[in-house]
């Protein structure tokens, strides 16, 4: 089998081919349903945050009557509609995301936001004169590779797998437990949905801490999270003082960190 060639191509250019007729974001052997608004959006926000994701799958062919070149989604296509989707304005982001751009529709972002949808790069892999036959080999050991590495029946076994022996961690340590899990996810939704918001984790992670702990180590990690979110210190490292705190007119830090919180959950565990 052709080794695929690595390319990379805007969400430009994918909007270009489906303007055309030459891009099949759904072949035949790729019959999925859609990604709903929630994790859609969790994508479209991990782009406008420039981090990265997956690579796309492609194949390149002829068309029928052999006057242009079809460029089919192997792997990718709930990334790729998503994207496609979004700028075509058939629907606004969540309004959960807890970011400026929430519930906002692609028009409606400033015009430098729309440039980096636009211009986003995605890495892709690109195969040509491959057969169905191929393809669908190749697309059954993609899937194959998106599903966890370990199964568990519940989420004791789950919890323990993580924490190990030492459930103490969990309290002591929070955003050791974030990193920790990072090494039980596979490829696909859960990753990018955790990948995305890694920072605003370990930023929550460090007020929990600093809500156990007195150390200056965790006042120190409370003052670099607050900062971050707040873009203010709190006088002798008092997170009730910001948990109070407006996160904005009509919501406090705390039920802004609580909402955030449970749609994440969701969204990992729809």
């Amino acid at each position: 089998m052709q080794k695929p060639e690595r390319s990379s191509f805007t969400s430009l250019d994918f909007l270009d081919w489906q303007e055309s007729g030459s891009l099949i974001i759904t072949p035949k052997f790729q019959r999925r349903g859609i990604w709903q608004t929630p994790a859609r959006s969790y994508l479209i926000d991990t782009i406008l945050r420039g981090m990265p994701i997956p690579p796309i799958f492609l194949r390149v062919r002829q068309s029928d009557d052999k006057k242009k070149l079809i460029r089919e989604v192997i792997d990718g296509q709930q990334r790729i509609a998503a994207v496609v989707d979004y700028v075509n304005g058939k629907y606004p982001l969540s309004s959960n995301l807890g970011v400026e751009h929430a519930g906002k529709y692609f028009e409606e972002l400033p015009e430098d936001n729309q440039d980096r949808i636009r211009q986003y790069s995605f890495i892709c892999e690109v195969f040509s004169a491959l057969d169905d036959v191929e393809i669908l080999q190749i697309f059954a050991r993609l899937n194959t590779y998106s599903v966890p590495l370990n199964a568990y029946p519940n989420l004791v076994i789950a919890e323990t797998a993580v924490l190990g022996s030492m459930p103490f961690r969990l309290w002591h340590n929070p955003s050791q437990i974030v990193t920790r899990s990072q090494g039980f996810i596979v490829s696909g939704l859960h990753e990018t949905i955790i990948s995305s918001n890694l920072t605003r984790l370990h930023q929550f992670a460090a007020i929990r801490h600093r809500i156990a702990h007195a150390q200056e180590h965790a006042r120190a990690q409370f003052d670099t999270a607050t900062m971050s979110l707040a873009a203010r210190r709190y006088k002798g490292g008092r997170p009730g003082k910001f948990l109070r705190d407006w996160e904005s007119p009509t919501r406090r830090w705390l039920n802004a960190i609580s909402d955030e919180l449970k749609s994440l959950s969701t969204q990992i565990t729809p």
